[in-house]
Formats: structure tokens, C-alpha cells, sequence
């Protein structure tokens, strides 16, 4: 039963602190982990470009649509007042 008790008479460290043991993650020692070049840079901005203009055209279909419908609620509206009143 000696065998499974550890003796840590070495060590002088209170209980709950740093027992010197260091955390670190495994990309710490990449050089270049957080840094971007100019390539990198210039890339994420065409890329943002490209996402932009397609939001664009998306919004402008988007507008276009909404008013052909709006034009069109209109002109049957007109249609049917035209009808009731009698077409003066």
C-alpha cells in the first residue's frame, strides 16, 4: 500500500497555485499564426468586393420586383374603380 502514496515533501508550493506547469497552444510556436501579408489582405477585400456587388444586384432585383408588383396592385386597382364608376 506504500506504493500509492506520493510524497511531496519537495515541493513548497501552496496547493491550488501554479506548480509551475504552463498552458500553451499548439500553434503558439507558428511565427505567423495572427499576422496576414498584404496578399492576405488584399484578397479578403476582393473577396468582400465580390460579396458586396452580389448583395447589390440582390437588392436592386429585390426593389425592382417590389415595385412591378406595387405597379401592378395599382393598375388593377384603377381597373376596378374605373369598372364600379361606371368607366367615365
Amino acid at each position: 500500500m506504500d506504493d500509492f502514496i506520493v510524497d511531496d515533501e519537495d515541493e513548497e508550493q501552496e496547493p491550488g497555485y501554479d506548480n509551475g506547469r504552463q498552458y500553451r497552444y499548439d500553434s503558439y510556436d507558428d511565427e505567423s499564426d495572427m499576422e496576414a501579408g498584404i496578399s492576405d489582405i488584399e484578397d479578403e477585400e476582393q473577396e468582400a468586393a465580390r460579396y458586396a456587388r452580389r448583395e447589390d444586384l440582390e437588392q436592386e432585383a429585390l426593389e425592382k420586383r417590389l415595385k412591378r408588383e406595387k405597379e401592378e396592385r395599382k393598375r388593377k386597382f384603377l381597373e376596378t374603380t374605373k369598372s364600379k364608376s361606371g368607366g367615365r
